[in-house]
C-alpha cells in the first residue's frame, strides 16, 4: 500500500470518527436516561475506561517493547489517566474524555506522514479543540441538550493528555530506533 494512499485512509477514519461524534449529539442523551434507569450507567463508563486504557497500553507496549522504564511510566500514565476520567463529574465528562482521548490519537496518527513533530501536535490539539467546541455548540440546537464549558474543558483536558501520551510514546520509539 502507499503512503499516500494508507494517508486517506487514516483521513477518511478521522472524518467518519468526527461524523459519528457529531452526529451522536442527539442521541447521546436518550443513551444516558437509558443507562441511568438501568442502573447500567457507571458500569458501561467504566468498561468503556477499561478497554480504552487496555488499546493505551498495547499500544505503549507495542511501540516500547516491554522495558522496564517505559513499563513503570505507561503504569504511572495509566493510574493518572484513570484517576482524571474517574473523578471527573457526570457520565458526560468521562465519555468525552474517552472520545476525544480516540479522536486526538486518529488525528495525530492520520499526520504522521504530513507535518513535523511540534507542527502535528499543535494541529491535532487544534482539532480536537475545535471538534469539541463543535460538538458542544451543536447541542444548543437540541432539546434537552445546552453547551457545556465543562465538557469542552474535558474534550481540551483529553487531547492534552493524549498528546502528552503520546510524546512519552515517541520519546521511547526515538530512543529504541
Amino acid at each position: 500500500m502507499s503512503k499516500d494512499s494508507e494517508a486517506a485512509k487514516k483521513t477518511a477514519v478521522v472524518i467518519l470518527y468526527i461524523a459519528a461524534l457529531l452526529l451522536s449529539v442527539p442521541f447521546m442523551w436518550k443513551l444516558e436516561v437509558f443507562l441511568r434507569a438501568n442502573h447500567l450507567l457507571m458500569l458501561t463508563v467504566y468498561a468503556l475506561l477499561a478497554v480504552y486504557l487496555a488499546i493505551v497500553v498495547f499500544l505503549f507496549f507495542r511501540y516500547t517493547e516491554k522495558k522496564i522504564t517505559p513499563t513503570i511510566v505507561l503504569i504511572a500514565y495509566s493510574i493518572l489517566y484513570a484517576l482524571v476520567i474517574i473523578q471527573s463529574r457526570g457520565f458526560d465528562k468521562k465519555i468525552h474524555f474517552i472520545e476525544y482521548g480516540i479522536l486526538t490519537f486518529l488525528v495525530f496518527n492520520a499526520m504522521a506522514q504530513s507535518a513535523s513533530r511540534w507542527r502535528r501536535y499543535a494541529l491535532t490539539f487544534l482539532i480536537a479543540a475545535l471538534v469539541g467546541f463543535a460538538d458542544e455548540a451543536l447541542q444548543h440546537f437540541f432539546p434537552g441538550r445546552s453547551f457545556d464549558p465543562g465538557d469542552f474543558i474535558s474534550n481540551v483536558e483529553a487531547a492534552a493528555l493524549m498528546l502528552l501520551f503520546l510524546g512519552i510514546v515517541e520519546k521511547y520509539r526515538r530512543v529504541r530506533e
